[in-house]
């Protein structure tokens, strides 16, 4: 199974199997003159994959990104549209947003959505259920910009993993 992954990411990143074998296994270290070859304990070739794959969806999120920049043509005329997550917990505000950075504010944005799920929605529709008086509280429902993100099968997650 292993080689049938390895086989699609080195024909994916036009890369050959035997390179690519060798970059994900080995490291490769400059001794004075000499050049020597060094295979990797299983946990750092675990650690070299994952850094790949990090690479990988980091680049492919900066291209969606500028593709989708191009289509509402930020920066050259002002359409109004816009595509963005609020990071409830950081109130950080970039320039340019990583896929790191998509990933933790994506991360909390689940997290608020879950606890808006359990402290306003189930609450409120069990106060109506039992016929409790209370003052409905407002609150902004983010659901829309998540299932954007996760909706299968055309969710912005599952499309960068095809």
């Amino acid at each position: 199974m292993w080689i049938t992954a390895l086989l699609n990411v080195a024909k994916l990143i036009d890369r050959e199997v035997d390179d690519l074998k060798l970059a994900l296994s080995t490291r490769k270290m400059k001794v004075g003159n000499d050049i020597i070859v060094q295979k990797l304990a299983l946990a750092h070739a675990i650690n070299t994959r994952d850094a790949l794959a990090k690479s990988v969806y980091s680049c492919l999120f900066d291209w969606l990104v500028e593709q989708i920049n191009k289509s509402l043509a930020v920066g050259k005329r002002r359409t109004g549209r816009s595509i963005s997550i609020f990071d409830m917990y950081g109130f950080e505000s970039f320039d340019v947003n990583s896929f790191e950075q998509f990933c933790i504010n994506y991360a909390n944005e689940r997290l608020q959505q879950h606890f808006n799920r359990h402290l306003f929605k189930l609450e409120q529709e069990e106060y109506i259920q039992d016929g409790i008086d209370w003052a409905k509280v407002e609150f902004e429902d983010n659901q829309d910009c998540l299932n954007l993100f996760e909706k299968k099968p055309l969710g912005i997650l599952t499309l960068l993993d095809e």
